[in-house]
């Protein structure tokens, strides 16, 4: 086409007309260059209609224009100009139209998470999941989302694979990148997270590539390649129910008389009878201890101040089984209550993963003291002994998902036709489990009294102190 303007403009010089108005062609800046048409001084040879058709005749049907009178060669060159000039403007209009810029990696991050949050996903998950995509975006720098590869997935496979524990909370590693805690980690010797733990930030990123395909802004899956057998026990869950031995040194009178604070005392009791969560323990409002009828429960819901839950199944309410009342628990309530306080566990930090977190480090630094060893022994394994407790007492699954607060199961009858067990059958239920005798230390009413006047009065001036920067903010 390029070739076919040049052979026009030297046909108009060459028989001394001027076209209406400058004339440009795109050249190789953005500007484009001028070519102005000079008239030589030999006087014209006719032009006709058949020499302009004859070197355009390969040029786009927009470039044609009708045939002028024969005697009107001004009127020809201005119109065959005319229309090369609107068919290059047109075409150099379409090259320069700005590119859609390619979505990038940390800005798709923060949408993904915004997602999250408005769909009820709770404060550990949250941080969960932030954790995991903030260590891929470290790795692999800020970047279209199309170009992170199945390489920069193994790159966040292998630091995940030497990470150790706490690796943002512990003093050495403070104002680290994550890779260079890896590195100061294996100096060290440290041990890496388990593989449970890795395989919970794979799901996580896993997730993140997903919902990038489903937006429509990714079309290959970086993760793809994971093996994620590689990270499951081919037992199941890494975790265990504790033995007879582990529940005996737990509960020991001796060791539980000594125990400074409430939550210490009630929550691994708590957990033991009902098989609750350790967050949902400790979000518990004095409120929260309510009655279905005639049957005493904990409420576990999402709807007071900092409460939430790991999924909608999570919310329920659950029977307080007769062996916490006999040793007091509606006495500790009564404290609680005199007191003035509106947690039932007062003085617990909820930023961060949440209240749960500090009786998960404080149950893990006691039960070794108590005897308690192995990676596997956790507060969680209170979960594991009540639903192989349940189990061994011939309690059904759809009981036990609902007491424990699981989702129903995949199959179309648990989903869409096996009614939900409610209070009253969960209450019965729970009264059937097979529990061990053990020798627990009673509850004495007022035993705590000090600790949750005090207690209180710190949990106030801690949240004047994080509502502080929002009032400034608002002001």
């Amino acid at each position: 086409m390029m070739q076919a303007v040049k052979q026009v403009v030297e046909l108009v010089s060459k028989h001394d007309i001027t076209p209406a108005g400058p004339f440009f062609l795109p050249g190789d800046d953005a500007n484009g260059r001028s070519i102005t048409l000079r008239t030589p001084p030999p006087p014209p040879p006719a032009i006709s209609h058949a020499e302009v058709s004859a070197i355009l005749g390969d040029a786009p049907e927009s470039c044609d224009t009708p045939p002028p009178p024969k005697d009107t060669s001004q009127q020809l060159v201005d119109s065959v100009v005319q229309g090369l000039a609107t068919y290059l403007g047109q075409a150099g209009g379409a090259e320069s139209k700005p590119k859609k810029l390619a979505p990038m990696l940390a800005q798709h991050i923060e949408k993904h998470l915004a997602n999250l949050k408005r769909g009820g996903v709770s404060k550990a998950s949250m941080g969960s999941a932030r954790f995991a995509l903030d260590l891929l975006l470290d790795l692999t720098g800020d970047k279209p989302i199309v170009e992170v590869t199945t390489g920069d997935v193994d790159a966040f496979l292998d630091v995940l694979a030497a990470l150790p524990p706490r690796a943002l909370s512990r003093p050495e590693f403070q104002h680290m990148r994550l890779k260079n805690i890896v590195d100061k980690a294996k100096a060290q010797g440290d041990e890496p997270i388990s593989k449970g733990t890795q395989h919970k930030y794979i799901l996580y990123l896993k997730a993140f590539f997903h919902w990038c395909i489903e937006s429509g802004d990714l079309e290959a899956d970086p993760t793809r390649q994971i093996q994620s057998e590689r990270y499951i026990s081919p037992t199941g869950s890494s975790k265990e129910a504790f033995s007879r031995a582990d529940l005996d040194a737990l509960f020991c009178p001796k060791a539980m008389a000594k125990l400074k604070r409430p939550q210490f005392y009630w929550a691994p009791l708590i957990a033991f009878y009902t098989g609750m969560r350790v967050n949902e323990i400790a979000q518990l409002y004095v409120a929260d201890i309510d009655r279905v009828g005639k049957t005493p429960c904990f409420s576990i819901a999402p709807y007071r101040d900092g409460q939430h839950l790991k999924s909608a199944n999570a919310e329920r309410h659950m029977p307080i089984h007769p062996k916490l009342i006999e040793l007091g628990f509606m006495d500790y309530v009564a404290d609680v209550k005199a007191a003035g306080c509106k947690h039932l566990f007062p003085g617990l930090n909820w930023s961060g993963p949440g209240p749960g977190s500090s009786i998960s480090e404080w149950f893990g630094r006691y039960r070794k003291k108590q005897g308690v060893l192995g990676e596997t022994k956790t507060f969680h394994c209170f979960r594991h002994s009540l639903a192989t407790m349940a189990d061994r007492s011939g309690v059904s699954e759809t009981v036990i998902t609902k007491m424990l607060g699981h989702s129903r199961g995949a199959s179309v009858a648990r989903r869409h036709y096996i009614q939900r067990a409610d209070v009253n059958e969960c209450a019965e239920n729970l009264g059937r489990i097979e529990f061990p005798e053990l020798v627990l230390q009673p509850y004495q009413k007022g035993r705590f009294d000090t600790y949750l006047a005090r207690a209180d009065k710190a949990a106030e001036r801690r949240q004047m102190k994080r509502e502080k920067p929002k009032k400034e903010k608002a002001a």
